[in-house]
C-alpha cells in the first residue's frame, strides 16, 4: 500500500514531475524557431555534456557540505531558470545559457538523488531495501519521460512551442514543492573529504581499474553510451527531413524509453542468457548497423526507411543500457575497496568525455559536409576503435 506521507513517496513524485519535459521530443524544432542550425543543435548538446561532466564531482562535494536536500532543490532551480529564460526570451545566446543551466541541473541531480535515498533508508534501518527502492525510482524516471514524450508532440497540434515550455515551468514548480517536503537527513560520514580529495579518489579507482585490466569494459560502456547519445539526438533531425508527422516524434521517443525500461527490467534474464563478451559483440554489431543505417536514412530521406531505422535504433539503445548495467556490475564485482561507490562516477565521466567529444566533432564536420556523411565517417571510426581495442593485449598476456 502506498504511504502518501512517506518521504520516499515525495521523492518518487518529485522525480516523476521532474521528468515531465514536454519540449524534449521536439527540441530541435525549438532550436529552429530560434534560428539555430543542425550544427548548433549538436554543438549545444556537446556543451551540455561537457558542463555536466565538469560539475559532477563538485555537486557531490556540495551535497556533503550543505545537505543533499538543498542540492536537489538547487538542481530544480537550475532547470526552472532554463524554462523561464526560454519562455520569456529567444535567440542564440538565450538557448545556450538555458542549456548550460539545464546541464548544471543534471549535474546537481545525478548521483545526489540516490545518495539521499540511501541515507534516508539508513535512518530507518532499511538499507536492504535500497535496490528495490532505487529500481522503483528509475521506473518513475522512465515512465515520466515516456509520458511526456507522447504528450508533448500531441500538444503541438493545437498549441505553440512556448506552451510546452510553460508546462515545464508548472511541473518544475510542483517538483520543487515535493522536494521541500523532504526531511533534512543527518550526515553519516563525519569525515568529510575535500573537493581535491574527491578527484584524487577518482584517480585511485582509475588506477585500480587499469591494473586489473577492467578499463576496456568501462571504455566499451562509455563508447556505447556516447554513441547512443549521438543516435538519439539524430532522431528529431531525421524525422524532420523525412517529413515524418510531428506526432511520431513522441511515439518514437516513447518507444525508445520503453525499450530501455524493458531491458532494465529483464537485465537479469539477459545476463543469464549472454555472457558479458557475448553481449558486447551483439551490442557493437547492432551499433554498426544502426550508425550506417541512420546515415543511409538521412541520405535517402524515405519516411518508411527512416521509421524502420528509428525502431532498430530504439532496440539498440535498450541493448546498450543492458551492456552498461552488466559492465558496471561486473567491475563492481572485481573491485573490493572503499572506493567501489565511485565506479558509477568513473563510468559517467568516461561516457561524458566521449559524448562531448563526439558531439562537438559532429558539429565541426557539419561545417564541411552533410549529416549523413558525418555518420558514415563516425561509423568507420567506430569500427576502427573496436578493432584496435580487440588488438590490445590483456594484462598479463604475452
Amino acid at each position: 500500500m502506498v504511504n502518501f506521507k512517506s518521504p520516499l513517496f515525495c521523492l518518487d513524485l518529485a522525480v516523476f514531475l521532474r521528468g515531465q519535459v514536454f519540449l524534449l521530443p521536439v527540441l530541435y524544432l525549438f532550436y529552429q524557431q530560434n534560428g539555430l542550425s543542425l550544427g548548433d543543435f549538436f554543438f549545444f548538446q556537446g556543451i551540455v555534456t561537457s558542463v555536466s561532466l565538469l560539475f559532477y564531482i563538485p555537486a557531490g562535494y556540495l551535497a556533503d557540505l550543505f545537505s543533499k536536500k538543498k542540492i536537489l532543490i538547487l538542481s530544480m532551480l537550475f532547470a526552472l531558470t532554463r524554462a523561464l529564460l526560454w519562455l520569456n526570451f529567444s535567440g542564440y545566446w538565450i538557448v545556450l545559457i538555458g542549456e548550460i543551466s539545464y546541464a548544471l541541473s543534471k549535474s546537481f541531480f545525478s548521483g545526489i538523488v540516490d545518495s539521499y535515498m540511501c541515507d534516508y533508508l539508513k535512518t530507518q534501518n532499511k538499507q536492504y531495501k535500497m535496490t528495490k527502492k532505487y529500481g522503483k525510482l528509475n521506473f518513475f524516471m522512465s515512465l515520466s519521460s515516456a509520458i511526456s514524450a507522447l504528450i508533448g508532440p500531441f500538444f503541438l497540434t493545437s498549441f505553440p512551442l512556448k506552451f510546452l515550455v510553460f508546462l515545464d515551468v508548472i511541473f518544475i514548480l510542483l517538483s520543487i514543492f515535493c522536494l521541500c517536503r523532504l526531511p533534512e537527513l543527518p550526515i553519516f560520514n563525519q569525515k568529510r573529504t575535500s573537493l581535491l580529495g574527491h578527484y584524487l579518489e577518482i584517480f585511485t579507482v582509475l588506477r585500480r581499474i587499469i591494473n586489473q585490466d577492467l578499463w576496456r569494459v568501462i571504455f566499451y560502456s562509455g563508447l556505447f553510451s556516447a554513441t547512443t547519445i549521438l543516435l538519439v539526438w539524430s532522431f528529431q533531425p531525421l524525422m524532420l527531413c523525412s517529413l515524418i508527422p510531428i506526432i511520431w516524434f513522441g511515439i518514437i521517443s516513447f518507444i525508445n524509453h520503453m525499450s530501455r525500461s524493458g531491458f532494465s527490467i529483464f537485465i537479469e534474464k539477459v545476463t543469464n542468457l549472454l555472457t558479458l563478451p557475448q553481449l558486447k559483440k551483439l551490442t557493437y554489431s547492432f551499433f554498426i548497423f544502426s550508425i550506417f543505417g541512420m546515415g543511409l536514412a538521412f541520405y535517402i530521406k524515405n519516411i518508411y526507411l527512416s521509421v524502420c531505422m528509428l525502431l532498430i535504433v530504439c532496440f539498440t539503445t535498450g541493448l546498450q543500457l543492458a551492456y552498461t548495467v552488466a559492465a558496471v556490475s561486473y567491475v563492481h564485482g572485481k573491485i573490493k575497496s572503499e572506493n567501489r561507490s565511485l565506479i558509477s562516477s568513473v563510468n559517467f565521466m568516461v561516457a561524458a568525455l566521449l559524448s562531448s567529444g563526439i558531439l562537438l566533432a559532429i558539429k565541426q564536420s557539419l561545417l564541411f559536409t552533410n549529416i549523413e556523411y558525418s555518420l558514415f565517417g563516425y561509423g568507420a571510426l567506430f569500427i576502427l576503435c573496436i578493432f584496435m581495442l580487440n588488438k590490445i593485449p590483456k594484462a598479463g598476456s604475452k
